[in-house]
């Protein structure tokens, strides 16, 4: 069988779990803010890159896509098409002159050639330093064997060739400095009128290269390679150009063959961490006119290195510390304290306990005292309630004094005029005496009959009334008759309240309803405008009418009292809304009046705000078929 724990050491857990509780929680919140620090960092970094990428893309598109233009316009220019027209013979001085022509208004072209189908150069220009000139004719050579002839030659116009991207070389031997030089081609042939051959330009990418390397910052790098993989463009010069230099191990496969694998499943990617470094990556077309052959690509690797990722995590990892440092001392001071306070509290129950048995022969005594007090209580509500009725039968006392106050001075009249008779009897009766006791008593017995009936009416008035409260059925119902009972029923309050209530209900308006239902709605109604639309200096007037529509009854209760105020029409029907708080209104009568009439009648009611006054309609179907499922009613 378990011991069972004391307070004190349950009290000592409890702060055990509150202390793990408050560790883990400033952990996660740690690793929440380390989170979103790096990550907003991260898609900093990332947004350049993305930036420098769509840049550099931006700018090989635009550089190359020029190189095609050259040499189309190359192409149909005038002077060269008549130089090489197969008709003609060969004019060779001209074709160059108009070669100089065209190298010294395009800048970073290295040469401009025209080749035979044989592959010896027929003219050549070179370009230097912006300086045009001609090769004299036994410096010319022959470019049979180039790769870049033999693959120019075998695309057919309207195509052009496009060389892959490598040093230039002259006399067998690479050009120093390096000229990263691109060899766009296209072929002349007779089907044209030119003889068979090759227009050849040679272009410096060098300066473009350079751009390139301008879009590097501190803590981003950018690379080009070509589809094998070896360098252009590099942080570090001596990895570039390997394929030309015969260093097949400097290429980017080779190098960051996991970087290379990504490459080869897609064209594009951003901030992919590779080898502990953020890398983003695009493979772009040179032309995307699609006259260029073959459909050469540049991959554009932008990266930013791993000291930089280390800092970011740094400076992410700083306020991440912090706050979880501040959530755990702050959590410890509320341990600590929480412990101390329990302490004292397991102090203090044990004192209490000692009471507790002192304590219970106290509480059976409360208990007797309170069984007493609930029956107190019910009488207290019983009475309460018998009072409510007292109130009302108190306003139909009211209305019935009139009355029975007449016919009870009638017939004290009659029994004084009878008091004479018998006295006019005795000292001898005369027929005058007679006839004025006959007119006399006549008169009293009409007044009083007039004064039962009056009673009468109010007593029946009254009754109906009752009976119709206690009534939630929907009967057949004369609304004329139910309004009359009720104004009947509050006439003394009206009257005490200075206000005159018209109604001009026909008495052929019938409905079916519920009768107690709707006698509470228009009282309610009645005196909420008792209430709130006069202040009983001058009469005030109530009027209650209705409209017969089709299928609809409208009822109006309408005064010309102070009106609603405009902050109040929209929300008049909400609970708890009114403006007389200070007269203890709770302003639940309305809200009752909307529930009832939506609910339990099956209607709708509006209030407006009239230039004078204020009014409600309660509209309401003539035969209404309850729903099966409908909520009981009372009032």
């Amino acid at each position: 069988m378990h011991q069972k724990l004391d307070g004190r050491t349950k009290v000592r857990i409890l702060t055990l779990v509150h202390l793990a509780g408050i560790i883990l929680f400033a952990v996660v919140s740690a690793l929440l803010m380390y989170n979103v620090q790096f990550n907003a960092k991260y898609r900093d970094v990332v947004t350049k890159q993305s930036d420098v990428l769509h840049r550099a893309g931006l700018m090989t598109v635009q550089e190359l896509a020029e190189l095609e233009n050259f040499v189309r316009l190359l192409s149909i220019n005038g002077v060269v098409r008549q130089s090489i027209q197969v008709e003609n013979p060969l004019m060779l001085p001209q074709l160059q002159q108009e070669f100089v022509v065209f190298g010294r208004s395009i800048q970073n072209l290295l040469q401009i050639r025209w080749l035979d189908n044989s592959g010896y150069e027929q003219v050549r220009v070179d370009i230097e330093a912006g300086r045009a000139f001609g090769v004299a004719a036994e410096e010319l050579q022959y470019k049979g064997d180039r790769y870049y002839f033999v693959e120019g030659m075998a695309v057919a116009p309207p195509y052009i060739y496009l060389s892959p991207l490598d040093l230039n070389v002259e006399h067998d031997r690479i050009v120093i400095p390096y000229e990263p030089t691109v060899r766009i081609a296209l072929r002349t042939e007779p089907s044209d009128d030119l003889r068979s051959g090759l227009l050849v330009i040679n272009y410096n990418l060098g300066p473009f290269l350079e751009r390139i390397k301008q879009l590097e910052t501190k803590d981003m790098s950018i690379e080009l390679s070509n589809n094998d993989g070896y360098w252009f463009v590099h942080h570090n010069p001596d990895n570039c150009w390997g394929f030309d230099l015969n260093h097949p191990e400097l290429t980017l496969a080779k190098a960051e063959p996991s970087l290379w694998q990504l490459m080869q499943q897609s064209d594009y990617f951003i901030g992919q961490m590779i080898n502990d470094r953020l890398v983003s990556f695009q493979r772009e077309s040179i032309s995307d006119t699609g006259f260029v052959i073959p459909d050469r690509k540049i991959n554009i690797v932008v990266s930013t290195p791993k000291p930089i990722i280390i800092a970011m995590k740094q400076n992410a990892m700083l306020p991440a510390l912090l706050l979880g440092g501040v959530i755990l001392l702050i959590g410890i001071l509320f341990i600590v304290r929480d412990y101390f306070s329990r302490m004292a509290i397991e102090r203090l129950s044990m004192t209490l306990a000692l009471e507790r048995d002192s304590l219970r022969e106290a509480n059976e005594q409360l208990g007797t005292h309170f069984r007493q007090m609930s029956l107190l209580q019910n009488d207290l509500a019983e009475s309460k309630r018998l009072s409510s009725l007292g109130l009302m039968v108190a306003g139909v006392s009211h209305e019935m004094n009139t009355p029975l106050g007449g016919a009870l001075l009638s017939i004290s009249e009659v029994n004084r005029q009878f008091g004479q008779l018998q006295h006019a009897l005795q000292r001898g009766l005369t027929k005058s005496a007679l006839d004025d006791f006959m007119d006399k008593t006549k008169a009293a017995l009409t007044l009083t009959d007039l004064n039962l009936r009056q009673a009468n009416s109010i007593i029946k008035s009254f009754k109906r009334m009752t009976v119709d409260r206690i009534n939630d059925e929907f009967t057949d119902t004369k609304l004329a008759q139910l309004v009359e009972d009720l104004l009947q029923a509050l006439q003394p309050t009206f009257k005490n309240a200075n206000v005159a209530v018209t109604s001009s209900i026909s008495q052929d308006v019938r409905l079916i309803t519920q009768p107690g239902i709707l006698s509470q709605v228009l009282q309610n109604l009645l005196l909420n405008a008792v209430d709130h639309a006069f202040d009983g200096t001058k009469l005030g007037h109530i009027f209650v009418n209705c409209e017969e529509q089709a299928a609809h009854l409208i009822i109006v209760v309408a005064d010309d009292g102070c009106g609603i105020e405009p902050a109040l029409i929209d929300k008049i029907f909400d609970p708890f809304v009114t403006n007389q708080r200070g007269k203890k209104h709770t302003g639940l009568g309305l809200h009752l009046v909307h529930q009832w009439v939506n609910r339990c009648l099956y209607g709708s009611i509006h209030a407006k705000s009239l230039t004078r006054g204020s009014s409600f309609e309660i509209k309401l179907l003539k035969n209404p078929l309850p729903r099966m499922d409908s909520q009981h009613c009372s009032d």
